[in-house]
């Protein structure tokens, strides 16, 4: 679609950094002021649902360290061009494809981040925002453990008399039911996608993977905690009321589980420092290629988390 000369007269493009259904995104270079940005290309299509427009608006009001960055918006007759913050990390489902299950304290390190976001998102005023599209391939891991949340294509402002969505979908599997139907999604939507993310993690199995269910993740590891597995099946309730309400109770019953770890012997110091050594370790691997250490980490994990949960 792109070739390596300049657009829109000032970008030069470095490398291919994705591609979807709906478009590519490359890695380009300002020519003037040599910054570096991630320019997203979609051809227009009366056929693709999503509105891009409405996700530059989101986007351009919203500050918050862990979304990505929204800075300008081009189209001409064929295109629309997007310029992004460059976040220099790989996503979540292509760091599950080469380790499959993350530790326990990672899950809860991530999850909590996403917490973070979705709390911001949901808190937004007048009216609260859902992002509707939460799922391993939108989440940026960086190399110092933190994360960044990207693509808000299909995100949209819940308005309380509003009857229904302005727009249906999101990603079988991980989106809600409810995302199909004929009535308004609100901030439950994104607790149910946050679970399936979070099961992901912990089982290794995406909900399009056999056996297509969400199971009791501790069938994949007895040393998960109840506490996870209960978050788990609780946010992924298929009936929005039999889930948690608002993503303020993920963040305790998270908060639970760190505490409870504490009180039985895993939370010392030289214990909790090296669980942060080992998930700062294991994410900046990914920039000096996973496989060619992949042996020695997998030495190192077990070394680590056999010292942690000795007792």
């Amino acid at each position: 679609m792109v070739n390596s000369g300049l657009i829109l007269g000032k970008y030069q493009v470095i490398r291919e950094l994705g591609r979807g259904g709906m478009g590519q995104i490359y890695l380009v270079r300002d020519i003037n002021m040599g910054t570096f940005w991630a320019l997203k290309v979609v051809l227009k299509d009366p056929r693709n649902s999503v509105n891009y427009y409405a996700e530059f608006n989101i986007l351009r009001r919203l500050n918050h360290p862990s979304i990505v960055k929204m800075f300008n918006f081009f189209e001409d007759q064929n295109y629309i061009y997007i310029i992004e913050e460059f976040v220099d990390g790989i996503n979540l489902e292509q760091y599950l494809r080469q380790v499959r299950r993350l530790p326990e304290l990672v899950i809860v390190s991530i999850a909590r981040q996403i917490c973070n976001v979705l709390l911001y998102l949901h808190s937004q005023r007048p009216n609260p925002i859902v992002y509707r599209d939460m799922k391993p391939a939108n989440i940026m891991l960086m190399r110092d453990g933190r994360i960044k949340i990207v693509d808000f294509g299909i995100a949209r402002e819940y308005k309380q008399y509003a009857r229904n969505d302005t727009m249906l979908g999101g990603t079988r599997g991980y989106a809600a039911p409810e995302q199909y139907g004929n009535a308004q999604t609100d901030v439950r939507a994104d607790i149910y996608s946050l679970g399936v993310t979070m099961y992901h993690m912990a089982s290794g199995l995406g909900p399009n993977d056999p056996p297509y269910e969400i199971l009791p993740v501790r069938q994949f590891d007895p040393n998960f905690s109840e506490g996870l597995e209960e978050i788990i099946f609780r946010c992924t309730r298929l009936n929005p009321d039999n889930r948690y309400q608002d993503i303020r109770q993920v963040l305790q019953a998270l908060s639970d589980i760190e505490r409870q770890r504490y009180r039985r012997g895993k939370g010392s110091g030289l214990k909790t420092a090296l669980w942060v050594l080992f998930l700062t370790a294991i994410l900046g691997v990914l920039f000096f290629g996973f496989w060619q250490y992949k042996d020695n980490i997998t030495e190192m994990i077990s070394n680590i988390i056999g010292t942690i949960s000795g007792t």
